[in-house]
This record gives structure tokens, C-alpha cells and sequence, in this order.
């Protein structure tokens, strides 16, 4: 996630968190079954794999080189198929299933016509030809609407069966592998609400019964098809391990940690088990000069005694995000010596069934960070510690990184933009910490609106807010109270806390100001329904119908810059308003550490090095998997400069070639677009220059500090106190929190 941390994050968007955790397909029709969940996985039963006693060796199988993608895989009497659509000389696509030997020999051929939809998944059926299962997709006034197609085709590719059913309503757009078709012909879908598997009867057209995945299964993120003649219907993947399912039984069975192997479930990786217990992944992807790229390895089961022996390289943090659990997977499979062992305090199993409201999951959260801080603050505290507190800077339980990359051979200070990369520096010019991306925390407005506005300081946007009141959210959802109030004193006006002298400065005319213009602002219970989500595209609307005034926002992606160009031809970046006129700030992407009684600071260090030094297909394979933010790195960000310029094109109904939209940022609800086409020279000029231009922000009060601010603002927000009394009860504690860390340290 692309914000300083996950409590911040979940403060501003609490509920667009519980749609990001939602990362794939949603299956919901009118006539949708109810399923009681409240003890959903309870009757599961959960089996490991014989994980004690075996592991699996990793060979690289060489693959038919092809200009295609592959759109799904799967093993079938230890062959492999896979599935590809080409054009035939009439530009017709025509459907292709390849299969093959293990080992790359006795590659045969079958091609099919192409129904023109997205292939969701395939299988051999038991008379030896093939059931398909087919998708495409509209978006409609409210939802993206998916029509679904089951065709078979006999041995010689012959159509043979086609069921049309459609209509289901879908949150987000499906994923590759949230569709599967099982050997005998039923065909599930991920319910990522859920978090379980639901049949979709072919018969009805409707889905059907719920399977459910054990309580402690993390989020489902793939699931493939089995063998005819293996114990599992299907098999299935989360965050870390691969599993296979036996409906009957209602067993599922864990076989392999992805992590520990080396790998993580990527988008568009393909995974299988052969009769002999051998393992496929096939992955295709583009390289970042577009060529395209599958490789294909084969997981040998070996007895655990074979295994070389690694160390183990403890990395611990809140949360994980998917690009970084793929960092530690790649840094696993390459690294003859060290092994990456992750530990999250934030658990799938900790949410409750149920409507995940702000309360519960803040509540969660809350949880799951005070664990973190007790094994941090008791002294266990990993090699690689994942989005570290500010309190651990404090009391030097992080390395300083900067003797670390002023020797690193392939690393340069010239290589980053050198505002980022001082964000991530202390005052006293350590740096304990770093990222590998970041974004921009801004306001936007238009020209007509703010154009007159000489200095942004909290004092003009404390007249704007009187001069606004009966405008309804005039600033619109994002800035709420608390996100403001948080977003100002903690990251933007840190000349509140003098950590270094432990010197408090809460009771001046600055903060009461921002005590009485946070007052002013409304909460998240003051929202309609319709912009609850504070999602740009709804606030965009507002501002182009009048009805607010600019936009508190981040900016993370060259598409969400070029957005509100395409909206406005008068965008206008304010900045955060500070004493000193509007800021753009720099707001780190997810900081790692090194624990500075780490007994291996240079195997931490050798992780952390690879993290900066992503290649242009991991920065999009990130941002595949949900992960945005712009690179610190200079070249991979004009990488993504490049790529936001270059036009897509397709071929329309008479033939012609025409540049068609790279990208549509859509609301929740459907209610509300924006088409993003090749991004102009000028625009990315100014997105160069709004980038350089940026000042660092950071994190200068800490989770405690905060808690202890926030605890004496009911009673002002209430009216119960004045600003100016509330200022001086918060500067009494600060300093009494301040002389408690200065003996502390």
C-alpha cells in the first residue's frame, strides 16, 4: 500500500481498505444464494503436506519461445497445456491449445475457433477434448457486467457445447485464475468478500452451493484446476501457501510455502501437479522493452536432509505487501545462502465475519499494531523490520543505511530523485530507513477557484473554510477532520515536536488555528453515501459541477497526475497548505529497516539493495498487483514516463487502426470515469517538475505521541473546551511524553 503507514491509511480510507483487501473477483447475482458464514471453515479439515520431511529442488525448463501470451496452463497425465490466442492470415483469432512433455519434448498442436472473449479457464475433458470457460466484460452505468460463456470442443478442436449466461454483477474487474473449470465440468469462481469458492451451475445459470476454506486460509487469491485422477477437485492459492481441496472430504490440504521456496502467486502465473507429484509455474509477462516473457519451472519433491541449509533472515512488519513478499520470494530463489522468513502481525483470520466497518477494522488494526510494538519495544526485533515506528529511531534500534550504500559498487546517490532520498534522512543526517517508491501528498484545485490565493497557510484555508459553510463538503470526503488533523500536524507542520531537544510546541497561535479549522471540517458520518469512499473520480465530478472546491489527494502514478489534467485544462497543484505557502510533500511508499542487533547486516542489507534496485518489470507487475507509488530511482521512473506516452491502438469494427483509452479510472459505484489516452510532453514535463519540486514530510510525532494528542480532542470537538485551552492540556502532555523518552533513552 502506498501510504506512510497502515494506520494513516486506514484513518483517511478505512473503508476503501476493506476493498483493497478485497483484491479480486466478487460473484454476486440477484438470485444469489444466502450462505450463513458465521462459523464459515469451522468443518474444514486442514492437513499439512508431509512439510517435515520434504521440500521441493526448483529446475528452470526451457519453453517454446512465442509472441503470445498465455492465458491459462494446467497439468493433465504429466503433460502440460497451455492456452494462447493467435490470428490467423484473415486477422482472425484463433484459439490454440499446446501441449507437451515435462521436459519441453512432443509438442503438439490444437487449434480451435476463438469465440473473441477472455479465456478464464480451461480443462481436458474426460472424452480427451475441452471445456473453456469464457468471459467478457461492459461497464455499465453502476457496475463492470460480465457475461460468461462454457463452450467444449471435442479432441480436433470442434465446437461441440455452448452455454451463454450473464448479468453478475461484479465489484472489481475479475483477475487471471479466479475462474476455474474442474475435470467433470463445474466450473468456480473466488468470492473474494468471502474469501471462499462459489459453483457457478451450468445448468441454472446461477451460482450455486458455497465452498468454504479454512479459517486460517489468507486471503484467496488463485485457484487451478487437478488432475482427473488426483485426490483434489482443484487446488488453490493464498499469500503464502499453495493448497489442493477435496470437496467430498471437505479437505484441504496444505502442500507447499510459497515464501520459503522462493516464490510468491504472481498475476498471471499458472500452477499445476502432475501424477508423479512434480509441480509447475508458469508465468507470462512483458519484459519492459515489451517482449514477451514465460518461463516455466518444475518443483521437484526432495527430502528435506537434501536441502541446502540457509540462514535465516527474519523480516517483520505489520503488514506485507504483494510486491514485497515477491521481492523476499525472488531474493529466496536466487540466494544460495540466506533465506527471507516473513512474520505479519496483521492476519486474515483477526477480521470477524460480517460488514468490516471503520470501527472494527481500526479496531483490528490496533491489535495487530500493539503486537508489533510489544516484540519490538521487548527487544525482538527482526534483521528487516517493515515500516519501522518513529519510536524505533529514537531509541537506535535501526542501523543507519547511509555507510551501507555510500559502499555499495552498484548503487548511486545520483540514481535517485535527491529530494526523495532526503526524506527518508533524520536531523541528524542518519538514515534508518528507505523505500523503494513514493507519492505525493497535494491538494488540487483549478485555476478560477484558488488562482488568486498569493500563500497557501493554514490561515487563508481557515478563512475558506468560514467563507464555505453552507456550501456542503466543500473540500469533499478526503479531508475529514481526523485525516486532516493528522495529515497536518504529524507529516506536514512537524516543527510541533523537537525530537532531538524533546521540546513540545503545542500551545502557539499555529496549532490552535489548525484545532479550529479541523473543527470546522466534517467526519466520516457527515458523508452521503455517494462519496463515503473519497474516491478521486467522485470528487473530480464535484469540482466539475461546482460543488467543492479542491481535492486533498495523493498523487502515486503518472495516470492519477494526467487525470486531473484530462478533468481540468486548469489543474492547479496547491500543495498542503503551511506556513511558508502550498507544498507538495513527499510522503514515503513502505520503508524498511535494518535491526541494528541484526547478526547479519550485510545479508539484510543485500535484501534491501535488491529492493531498490527493482527492474521495470517488477515496478509493473507491482502495480499489477496493486502496489502504485513512483520509483525513487530516476530511470525506472521515466521508464513509467514512457510508457504513460505511448498510445494504445486497436482495430474498430471497419477495420482502421485507432488510439483507444491506456487506462480508465472508475468510482466504486460506476458512477463517475476518467479515460486516460498517451500522455503529451508537456504533461509530463509538469509532472517532472511537480516532482522535483516536492519537500520532504515524515512521520514526527509516532503512533504514541499521536494517541496522546488525539485523547483531549473529543472534549474541544464537543465543545466542552476552547481551542486555546485544548492546546495548552495537549503541550502539558507532549512534555511530560517527551521527558518519559528522554530518560527512556
Amino acid at each position: 500500500m502506498c501510504f506512510k503507514d497502515m494506520r494513516l491509511y486506514m484513518k483517511k480510507a478505512s473503508l476503501m481498505f476493506s476493498i483493497l483487501l478485497v483484491f479480486t473477483l466478487t460473484a454476486c447475482s440477484n438470485n444469489q444464494q444466502e450462505t450463513d458464514i458465521a462459523n464459515k471453515g469451522t468443518s474444514i479439515k486442514l492437513v499439512d503436506l508431509h512439510f517435515d520431511e520434504f521440500t521441493y529442488h526448483i529446475n528452470h525448463v526451457s519453453f517454446p519461445s512465442s509472441d503470445e501470451f498465455i492465458h491459462t496452463a494446467l497439468a493433465h497425465e504429466n503433460r502440460l497445456y497451455y492456452v494462447q490466442i493467435e490470428s490467423d492470415l484473415q486477422d482472425n483469432q484463433v484459439l490454440v491449445v499446446t501441449s507437451m512433455n515435462i521436459d519441453g519434448s512432443d509438442i503438439r498442436r490444437i487449434e480451435m475457433q476463438s469465440p473473441g472473449k477472455e479465456v478464464a479457464s480451461f480443462n481436458v475433458t474426460n472424452e480427451g477434448g475441452f471445456a473453456f470457460f469464457f468471459f467478457s466484460r461492459a461497464i455499465s452505468q453502476q457496475n463492470f457486467d460480465i457475461t460468461a460463456y462454457y463452450v467444449e470442443y471435442d479432441s480436433d478442436g470442434n465446437e461441440t457445447t455452448r452455454n451463454e449466461f450473464g448479468d453478475f454483477t461484479l465489484i472489481d474487474n475479475p483477475q487471471p485464475n479466479t475462474f476455474v473449470v474442474l475435470s467433470d465440468g463445474r466450473v468456480l469462481a473466488i468470492d473474494a468478500i468471502k474469501n471462499e469458492l462459489r459453483e457457478l451451475d451450468i445448468k441454472s445459470r446461477n451460482w450455486g452451493v458455497s465452498i468454504p476454506v479454512a479459517e486460517s486460509t489468507g486471503r484467496v487469491r488463485s485457484i487451478f484446476p487437478a488432475e482427473a485422477n488426483s485426490p483434489y477437485d482443484f487446488i488453490f492459492s493464498d499469500d503464502s501457501y499453495l493448497y489442493g481441496y477435496n470437496i467430498e472430504n471437505n479437505e484441504q490440504t496444505k502442500i507447499l510455502n510459497w515464501t520459503q521456496l522462493g516464490y510468491a502467486n504472481l498475476h498471471s502465473t499458472w500452477v499445476g501437479i502432475f501424477d508423479d507429484g512434480r509441480i509447475f509455474t508458469l508465468t507470462s509477462n512483458r519484459s519492459a522493452t515489451n517482449e514477451k516473457v514465460n518461463e516455466l519451472y518444475i518443483l521437484n519433491p526432495i527430502s528435506r536432509n537434501e536441502a541446502p541449509e540457509k540462514t535465516i533472515i527474519t523480516m517483520r512488519g505489520v503488514s506485507v505487501t504483494p510486491d514485497l513478499r515477491q521481492a523476499a520470494a525472488n531474493f529466496n530463489r536466487q540466494n544460495p545462502n540466506y533465506h527471507i522468513e516473513i512474520y505479519e502481525y496483521l492476519n486474515q483470520a483477526d477480521f470477524p465475519a460480517g460488514d468490516l466497518t471503520p470501527d472494527i477494522l481500526n479496531a483490528v488494526f490496533g491489535q495487530a499494531l500493539l503486537r508489533y510494538q510489544v516484540d519490538i519495544m521487548t527487544g525482538n526485533i527482526p534483521d528487516i523490520i517493515v515500516q519501522p515506528l518513529i519510536e524505533m529511531y529514537d531509541r537506535g534500534f535501526l542501523l543507519d543505511l547511509n555507510p551501507l550504500i555510500n559502499a555499495d559498487p552498484d548503487i548511486s546517490r545520483a540514481d535517485f530523485f535527491p529530494n526523495v532520498l532526503s526524506a527518508f534522512e533524520r536531523p541528524d543526517g542518519t538514515m534508518p530507513s528507505i523505500s523503494n517508491k513514493f507519492f505525493i501528498q497535494t491538494m488540487i484545485s483549478r485555476f478560477e477557484t484558488m488562482g488568486n490565493i498569493d500563500i497557501w497557510t493554514p490561515e487563508e484555508m481557515f478563512e475558506l473554510i468560514n467563507h464555505t459553510q453552507g456550501m456542503p463538503l466543500p473540500f469533499g470526503a478526503r479531508m475529514l477532520r481526523d485525516n486532516f488533523l493528522d495529515m497536518m500536524v504529524r507529516y506536514i507542520n512537524v516543527g510541533f515536536i523537537d525530537m532531538d531537544n524533546y521540546k513540545a510546541s503545542f500551545d502557539t497561535d499555529e496549532f490552535i488555528n489548525l484545532l479550529n479549522t479541523a473543527k470546522l471540517l466534517p467526519t466520516f458520518s457527515d458523508l452521503p453515501p455517494e462519496m463515503m469512499y473519497g474516491e478521486p473520480e467522485i470528487e473530480v465530478r464535484q469540482m466539475q459541477r461546482g460543488q467543492q472546491l479542491l481535492t486533498m489527494t495523493n498523487i502515486s502514478s503518472p495516470g492519477r497526475y494526467q487525470s486531473f489534467y484530462e478533468a481540468f485544462e486548469d489543474m492547479l497543484a496547491i500543495g498542503m497548505p503551511t506556513a511558508n505557502g502550498g507544498a507538495n510533500i513527499i510522503m514515503p511508499y513502505l520503508q524498511l529497516g535494518i535491526g541494528a542487533s541484526t547478526s547479519h547486516p550485510e545479508a539484510a542489507w543485500s535484501f534491501l539493495r535488491s529492493f531498490l534496485l527493482e527492474s521495470a518489470s517488477e515496478l509493473e507487475h507491482a502495480a499489477i498487483m496493486g502496489d502504485v507509488g513512483f520509483p525513487l530511482r530516476i530511470d525506472l521512473f521515466e521508464w513509467l514516463i514512457k510508457d504513460a506516452m505511448t498510445p494504445r491502438t486497436y482495430r474498430n469494427s471497419e477495420g482502421n487502426t485507432v488510439e483507444g483509452p491506456r487506462e480508465i479510472l472508475m468510482a466504486f459505484d460506476g458512477s463517475a470515469k476518467i479515460e486516460l489516452y498517451a500522455m503529451s510532453e508537456e504533461i509530463a514535463d509538469n509532472l517532472r517538475a511537480f516532482i522535483e519540486s516536492a519537500v520532504p514530510g515524515g512521520d514526527a510525532l509516532g503512533d504514541e505521541l499521536w494517541d496522546v494528542i488525539q485523547s483531549d480532542l473529543a472534549d474541544f470537538y464537543s465543545g466542552v473546551r476552547s481551542a486555546e485551552e485544548t492546546a495548552r492540556i495537549i503541550q502539558n502532555r507532549a512534555e511530560k511524553w517527551l521527558s518519559e523518552q528522554e530518560l527512556l533513552s
